[in-house]
């Protein structure tokens, strides 16, 4: 959610000046945890089967990821197979750590073994590696528009790279929500 929660919580934030709001990094696995203790009043993250009875995951976004390289890149010059993908260094985000997440599934997907894989501190670093010529990337279709219009970055072609993926917006239920994060799960939805 490192590309839609800024955007988000700023927007909402302009709403209501008088919220203090804070951006953290949790693994969905901590999400049930963080938020019936009222450590988080409210948390962006991946869909999941199933949502706890005692928290709401609300949905507000759909997207696809996407595999990536610079112009020039031998994975951009034709349709490649999983043996040739799995062989390439991966430029990955830190949801490239979250178990449950779309990168992993893509990953495990295309059996890209570890020491091929080189996480950062953010997706955009990533990207901005793979720019560089220095390996594959993998981002949301939604955030590389403006890259791939201007011939910066590459959609690499062949089986399994490209996945979909969705956002939603947790809070507990009942009692334990505080009116913030009703409102935030609200506005976010609408």
């Amino acid at each position: 959610s490192e590309y839609a929660a800024p955007g988000l919580i700023s927007a909402f934030t302009e709403r209501a000046r008088d919220l203090e709001v804070e951006l953290s990094v949790f693994r969905v696995g901590d999400f049930e945890n963080l938020l019936l203790s009222r450590t988080i009043d409210a948390a962006i993250g991946p869909s999941v089967i199933a949502a706890p009875p005692s928290l709401e995951i609300r949905h507000f976004l759909n997207y696809e990821m996407v595999v990536v390289a610079a112009p020039g890149h031998p994975m951009t010059r034709a349709s490649v197979g999983l043996g040739t993908l799995r062989q390439q260094r991966w430029l990955l985000g830190p949801s490239a750590n979250e178990p449950s997440g779309v990168v992993t599934r893509m990953l495990q997907r295309l059996r890209v073994p570890e020491e091929n894989q080189r996480i950062f501190h953010s997706h955009l670093a990533a990207v901005e590696e793979a720019k560089r010529g220095r390996g594959l990337a993998l981002a949301p279709s939604f955030v590389l528009s403006r890259d791939l219009a201007r011939h910066e970055l590459v959609r690499v072609d062949g089986p399994h790279v490209s996945a979909q993926g969705s956002w939603t917006v947790w809070t507990p239920t009942g009692s334990m929500r505080s009116e913030i994060a009703a409102e935030l799960a609200r506005y976010v939805a609408s």
